[in-house]
């Protein structure tokens, strides 16, 4: 008697049991970030004792360090008035007057579950718009009922078998997608169309810090000529082919809210994924200094693939109502990370307090430290930091209007669709 066996492949197994793993990791994070902001649980196991034996007490004013250290800021916001400002990556006096060109643009959107990106390609969309260029939104899929788009954006979009008749110079897309098997069928229909009209890709890529995000952006290697990414150090790390840096595209709702005036509820604010552990630790730790120095701190949990998100609008209006904004962004062991949102708060004139490690401090290759944002590395300067901020108001006031100015002279959506379209005409 013959008995068939059926063969098993391991290696999808194993793949399968890796992403349930992933999902129910992710489940407990989502968990654990919502007891804590409820004030459910704290995060002690986080907490190293030795390190910061007054931390769970609040008992850490006026220590011998902490006064050395607040004498050493103090020192370091009056000396950098006299620092010049980096600006060796700009050479805006190089670039010629393309704005007024009829060049037309394709922005590409494919549907993600992911809210940022879709904040991302919207305000690029309009940066673009608003500087005279002929824009269209399509979509990979046809589906445009699914499509998260807002309903303001959604009264423009095409589908991408339309973009033929556009005939676009440039066509702009996102990195990522629902998966790297839909990433393929999205590179080989722009290979198509690219096939049949001449015109040039841009690839859009905000936070890079995963290997998904590296093995979305290698896919697009053979297609796209030009990488436009946020972050120098992480592309200079992951060794990133044919990259343009510039560290932020959120112009357009900006431009909007900067002509209101709003009233500053929070000296502080955080906005972000409350999954990580080492996140939790540190917002624990700030809302322990933040009540003995009586700072009003406001923490919003953030999960753009939940569903439970904020409009971007609705987001920025929120955070204006705070003096400063902080900013948690070491992802990896080895570096931190420019994000979409690390410059919000600086072009709406507030206070950027910018974490750093002694290896990573990517805002330093074109802001000036304590005269455009104040960083920190440790609860210790953190608490200092909270001190000045009490005692001195005006202080932080001058700091985010300076951040403000350096960022509309020298980042402003003019200059970076003024550097695109350079790079544009001078591939041609």
């Amino acid at each position: 008697m013959n008995v068939s066996v059926m063969q098993v492949d391991t290696s999808i197994i194993c793949k399968v049991i890796s992403k349930i793993k992933k999902r129910v990791k992710s489940l407990f994070g989502f968990i654990q970030s919502k007891l804590f902001l409820h004030g459910l649980i704290a995060p002690l196991k986080f907490i190293d004792s030795k390190r910061y034996p007054n931390l769970l007490d609040g008992n850490t004013t006026n220590t011998p360090n902490l006064i050395k250290l607040k004498s050493t800021i103090e020192a370091e916001l009056r000396r950098a008035h006299q620092i010049q400002p980096n600006l060796k990556y700009l050479n805006l006096n190089r670039i010629e007057q393309h704005l007024n060109d009829k060049i037309k643009i394709a922005f590409l959107v494919n549907s993600p579950e992911n809210q940022l990106i879709l904040d991302v390609m919207g305000e690029l969309y309009d940066s673009a718009a608003g500087n005279g260029f002929d824009c269209k939104f399509f979509l990979f899929s046809n589906d445009i009922q699914n499509s998260n788009i807002s309903t303001n954006h959604l009264l423009k979009i095409d589908y991408l078998v339309d973009i033929e008749k556009f005939e676009p110079h440039l066509v702009v897309a996102e990195a990522h997608s629902n998966s790297l098997g839909n990433l393929t069928r999205e590179i080989e229909m722009l290979n198509r169309i690219k096939s049949k009209i001449n015109f040039k890709f841009y690839l859009i890529s905000i936070d890079v810090w995963r290997e998904y995000d590296i093995d979305c952006i290698k896919k697009w290697e053979s297609i796209y000529d030009l990488l436009v990414h946020l972050d120098k150090q992480s592309a200079d790390h992951f060794k990133i082919k044919n990259a343009f840096w510039w560290p932020y595209f959120g112009h357009n709702q900006i431009k909007i809210l900067n002509e209101e005036v709003k009233p500053k509820k929070y000296d502080v604010m955080f906005s972000g994924n409350l999954n990580f552990p080492q996140r939790r630790f540190w917002l624990y730790s700030c809302l322990k200094i933040a009540k003995t120095h009586r700072i009003k701190l406001k923490i919003h949990s953030l999960n753009y693939r939940s569903g439970k998100f904020k409009p971007r609008a609705a987001y920025l209006s929120e955070l204006m109502t705070s003096r400063s904004c902080l900013n948690h962004t070491w992802k990896k062991s080895n570096f931190t990370l420019i994000t979409f949102r690390t410059f919000d708060i600086i072009t709406l004139g507030g206070l950027l307090l910018q974490q750093e490690v002694e290896h990573s401090r990517p805002l330093r290759d074109f802001l000036t430290p304590y005269k455009h944002y104040i960083p920190f590395s440790s609860l210790e300067e953190l608490e200092v930091i909270f001190q000045i901020m009490k005692d001195s108001p005006e202080l932080i006031e001058d700091i985010g209007k300076n951040g403000k100015e350096f960022f509309e002279k020298h980042y402003s959506s003019f200059n970076l669709w003024q550097i695109l379209i350079s790079k544009l005409k001078s591939s041609n």
